[in-house]
C-alpha cells in the first residue's frame, strides 16, 4: 500500500504538526517526531515487492515497544488500514483486535487476518459487543461458529446464523435446531441456511407457525419420480403408480377416520391412519393430535385422497367440538397447501417423519 495522498484530509498528517505529543510517555517514536511514525506505518503496509519479511517484522515491532506513546486517532486509522491490508501484520493485528476500545479493535475484529485461536480467545475474554462484530466476520470457521453459538446470547446466534461466510459444523447445527424447537425468532434464520437439510426441516415442522411449515413442505420436500426415473426404467415408475390406491377407495377410508376422531375414538383412528397410510403408530399419533392441519394433509395427500374428501374431512373437525384440527379461518389455506403439494412431495414427508 503506497503512502496516503496529501491531498486528502488524514488524521495522521494533522499528527504531524502536534511536536511534541502533550501527555504522552517519551518513546523512540516520539524522539523521532509524528511525520516519522506516519513513514514508518506507511513502510508497514509497502507490497513485499519492496519491503523484506524481516523487515515489516522490524516496523512491526517498533509500533508494539512504542504502542503507549500512539494516540487513539492513530491507533483508529491503523486498525482500518490494517483490516483491509493484503500482507499482515499478526502481531499488530492480534494487540488492536484486544484492544478494549471498540473504535481501535472493530475494523481488525470484523475484517483482519486473525487465527482461531487468538479470536477464540477474545470472544471468551471480551464484551457482547465484541463477539457481535466477530460474528459478522466474512469467515468463520466451525470452531469459532460452535463458540459463539454455546456462549453467545440471542442476537449474536442470529447474527452466525445470517452470517453466509459462517460455517456449521454437524454438532453446532444439531444445538441449533434443539434450541429452534422453542425460540420461533431462530426458525427462520435457521431454516435459510443452507447446510439444512431436508430431515432437519422436517423435524423443525411440527414447532413451526403455518406459514413456515408451507414452505418447508414446497422447498425441501422433492418428488420421488425425479429420482426413480433416473434410476430405473419408467416401467418402473408405472407399477409403482399402480400399486396405489384410487381416491375413491382413498377417501372412504378417510371418511372412517374422520368419523372415529369426531365421535372421540383417537385410538382406533390411529390405528386406521397407521394402517392406511403405511406409518409407525407413533406418526399415526403426532400428525392426528396436531392442531394446525397440514401434518393431516400430508397424510391425505400420501392415501390419494382427493380434494373433495379433504374438504369433506377438514369441514368435520373445524364443526366439531371442540374443534379437532384447523380451524374455520385456516380452510382456505390448507386448500391450497393440498391443492399444490404433489403426492410424491407426500410420500417423502411421511419417510422423513417414520
Amino acid at each position: 500500500m503506497a503512502e496516503l495522498n496529501p491531498v486528502v484530509d488524514d488524521p495522521m498528517d494533522d499528527l504531524c504538526a502536534i511536536e511534541p505529543l502533550e501527555g504522552a510517555p517519551v518513546s523512540e517514536t516520539r524522539t523521532l517526531g509524528h511525520r516519522s511514525l506516519k513513514r514508518l506505518i506507511d513502510f508497514l503496509f509497502l507490497p513485499s515487492t519492496h519491503v523484506m519479511p524481516n523487515e515489516r517484522k522490524f516496523a512491526e515491532s517498533l509500533l508494539l515497544r512504542d504502542w503507549d506513546g500512539l494516540p487513539d486517532i492513530v491507533l483508529e486509522r491503523l486498525s482500518q488500514r490494517l483490516a483491509d491490508a493484503v500482507e499482515a501484520a499478526p502481531r499488530l493485528a492480534l494487540k488492536l483486535a484486544s484492544c478494549e476500545r471498540i473504535r481501535i479493535s472493530e475494523p481488525v475484529l470484523k475484517n483482519g487476518a486473525l487465527n482461531d485461536m487468538d479470536i477464540v480467545d477474545i470472544a471468551h475474554k471480551g464484551s457482547e459487543e465484541e463477539r457481535l462484530i466477530i460474528a459478522r466476520r466474512h469467515n468463520l470457521s466451525p470452531i469459532v461458529s460452535a463458540l459463539l453459538v454455546e456462549i453467545g446470547g440471542e442476537n449474536i446466534v442470529k447474527a452466525v446464523l445470517m452470517n453466509a461466510g459462517a460455517i456449521l459444523s454437524s454438532r453446532t447445527l444439531g444445538e441449533l435446531i434443539a434450541k429452534a424447537k422453542g425460540d420461533p425468532s431462530l426458525q427462520n434464520a435457521l431454516l435459510f441456511r443452507s447446510e439444512i437439510s431436508a430431515p432437519d426441516a422436517m423435524e423443525l415442522f411440527w414447532h413451526v407457525s403455518s406459514e413456515v411449515r408451507e414452505y418447508i413442505l414446497l422447498t425441501y420436500l422433492c418428488d420421488q419420480r425425479s429420482i426413480t426415473g433416473f434410476l430405473h426404467e419408467d416401467t418402473a415408475w408405472q407399477e409403482h403408480q399402480s400399486t396405489l390406491c384410487p381416491a375413491e377407495i382413498s377417501d372412504e377410508r378417510l371418511k372412517v377416520i374422520t368419523k372415529l376422531m369426531v365421535s372421540d375414538d383417537r385410538d382406533s383412528a390411529i390405528d386406521k391412519l397407521a394402517q392406511n397410510a403405511h406409518l409407525a403408530q407413533t406418526v399415526a399419533s403426532k400428525i392426528l393430535k396436531d392442531k394446525g392441519g397440514e401434518a393431516f394433509l400430508v397424510a391425505a395427500k400420501a392415501m390419494g385422497a382427493s380434494r373433495a374428501g379433504v374438504n369433506e374431512a377438514l369441514m368435520r373437525f373445524v364443526n366439531s367440538k371442540p374443534c379437532l384440527i384447523g380451524n374455520a379461518k385456516k380452510l382456505e389455506f390448507l386448500k391450497n397447501l393440498f391443492d399444490r403439494l404433489s403426492r410424491d412431495q407426500a410420500l417423502v414427508a411421511l419417510q422423513y417423519w417414520s
